[in-house]
């Protein structure tokens, strides 16, 4: 999101998804561009293994947090995309009804 693409966005998206499960992304692709700090707090966000990952509680301590706007800028954030968020999960929610429905064939009178 800080670069403005997704990781391995110059390749198709099948090969995407297998590259970022292969060789997962370690931070920003150009980090000069960044200040110490927020390369930290994505280093942190990236982290593959869930029980080693910060929690949010964590992530809000982070140096670069507490040098931005602090809690205000993530709660303002997060709330802004609410939306997107609940949309997503309601398509996901009626994908899954869809795979899950069975599919029946009508019965034309003939066995």
């Amino acid at each position: 999101m800080a670069e403005g693409e997704p990781p391995y966005s110059h390749i198709h998206p099948f090969r995407a998804m297998f590259a970022i499960k292969n060789k997962p992304p370690q931070g920003l692709t150009e980090p000069q561009r960044w200040s110490k700090e927020f390369n930290n707090f994505v280093k942190r966000c990236l982290t593959i293994d869930p029980k080693q990952r910060p929690s949010t509680r964590e992530l809000l301590q982070d140096d670069f947090v507490k040098k931005s706007r602090g809690k205000a800028i993530i709660i303002e954030l997060v709330s802004d995309s609410m939306d997107l968020i609940e949309k997503y999960r309601a398509e996901q929610t009626n994908r899954k009804k869809k795979k899950d429905k069975p599919q029946f064939v009508e019965d034309d009178g003939f066995e």
